[in-house]
């Protein structure tokens, strides 16, 4: 994931991805100081086969509504700088940088 941006006000974090055409997207991982915060989706599914970040429909089309790439960070305490970081997860398990 690119282009990662926080609002402090809200906890709001948000990113760019680009596409696996490979094995596709399963979840992104949000860290917070080198800690795991959360995972978007909490539980990738897909009907068709590996879970999926954004599910598809039989011929490929992604479900609607689209999955945003915003996370809220709940737990953050008002004030304090924190230092975020988002993965992507594919479907074979390999994490991004």
């Amino acid at each position: 994931p690119t282009d990662v941006k926080v609002d402090a006000a809200t906890g709001t974090i948000t990113w760019k991805a680009g596409t696996d055409f490979e094995s596709g997207i399963q979840a992104f991982l949000i860290q917070r100081d080198g800690k795991q915060i959360g995972q978007l989706p909490e539980k990738p599914t897909n009907r068709f086969g590996r879970p999926l970040f954004q599910n598809m429909s039989y011929g490929d089309t992604p479900v609607l509504p689209l999955q945003k790439f915003e996370f809220v960070d709940k737990t953050a305490n008002p004030g304090q700088q924190y230092d975020y970081q988002v993965k992507a997860v594919n479907t074979a398990g390999l994490q991004s940088k």
